[in-house]
Formats: structure tokens, sequence, C-alpha cells
């Protein structure tokens, strides 16, 4: 199974990011598995990740914004053929792209260091490229976090496209694995795709 998973990884390490519009909004909303696995994620890795990397420097828990909406997979990649392309369509058996062709819904994150907002807040506070207004609204935060529907290639497994934006030139996106253990969502691994 690892195997299998690292190959799906690194296959979209091919792929470049850039700019693409973001897919239109539908009425659907994620299902409960898709958003215990969305919590997991963020929970578990990102505020993990940004506790890694702030160790010895923060003064205090770091925080981040949780948009309200899912993004397209192929967002930050090459739209042109984005579909088409053998690397993109075997991630998860071309699930992440299939499940994530509109822009859905998500409900908040119920934890202390996490805070939802929605897709037009999220735009209006980085308006400009950096995060100054993010912080002088919400002091502390080091990030806005982008999630794609997740993907299951078992019942028990998912993958997660999570993104990071930390300001102008600052962010990242990862394939993260979670596998469901005794009932509850854990992270297994994750694959850095970008960083900015």
């Amino acid at each position: 199974m690892r195997c299998l998973l690292l190959l799906m990884l690194l296959s979209v390490l091919a792929c470049a990011p850039t700019n693409t519009p973001e897919p239109p909004t539908t009425d659907i909303t994620a299902n409960d598995e898709d958003v215990a696995v969305i919590r997991a994620g963020v929970v578990g890795f990102v505020l993990a990740t940004v506790d890694e990397e702030g160790r010895g420097r923060a003064p205090r828990p770091m925080h981040v914004l949780f948009v309200d909406h899912t993004i397209n997979f192929c967002q930050f990649f090459e739209t042109t053929g984005c579909e088409a392309r053998p690397s993109i369509r075997f991630v998860a058996g071309g699930a992440l792209v299939a499940r994530n062709r509109a822009a859905v819904t998500l409900p908040a994150i119920d934890h202390p260091r996490v805070t939802t907002v929605s897709k037009e807040q999220a735009r209006e506070l980085t308006r400009g490229g950096y995060l100054g207004a993010v912080r002088q609204v919400y002091p502390g935060t080091v990030g806005v976090i982008r999630v794609a529907l997740p993907a299951y290639d078992r019942k028990d497994h998912a993958l997660l496209y999570i993104t990071r934006y930390c300001g102008t030139l600052c962010g990242n996106g990862w394939l993260v694995h979670l596998a469901r253990r005794v009932g509850e969502w854990k992270i297994e691994g994750s694959t850095m795709l970008w960083v900015s």
C-alpha cells in the first residue's frame, strides 16, 4: 500500500503551480466522512506542521484560518489538460479531480486554533498578497488553509489535498494520506506537491 501511495504521490510532482479561477459553487455539502477526514487533516497535519515550523520562535500556539469552500484539485496546476494528465488521473483513480469540479460548502472546524471564514472574507483579508490584514483581525494567524474534498481508495484510506497561503511568495500544497484507525482518521503520511 505504501509503495502504491508513494508512486501515486510522486507522479503528481511533475505538475507546476499556476493561478486559475475557482470552480463554480454548488449547493452540495460535504458528507460526514468528508468532514471527519478534513478535520483530521487540518487539526492533525496542518497544526502539527505550523507548530514544527514555529518551534523555538512562536511565543504562543499558532492559529490558522480555514476557508469554508473547497478548491479544485487542478486549481494550482496547469489548467490545459489537467484532467487528461496521466499523473493527475492516477491519483486515487482521478477521484480528486472528479470530486472537486465545483466548490462545496464546508462546515466550520470546531477547534480553538482554527477559525472558519468564508471564501469572500479570505479573499478580502489576503488582498495585496500578504497576511497583514489577517493578523490584524486574527492575531497569531500563520496561514489561510483551503482543502479539496478527499478521495478514497478504499473504505479506510483517504487522500486530502491541503493548501496553506502564508503571504507573498509563501505557501504550500500537500497530499495527505489518512487511514481510519479504530473509528478515527489518522495521518499516515504526506507529500509536499509545491512550495512558494
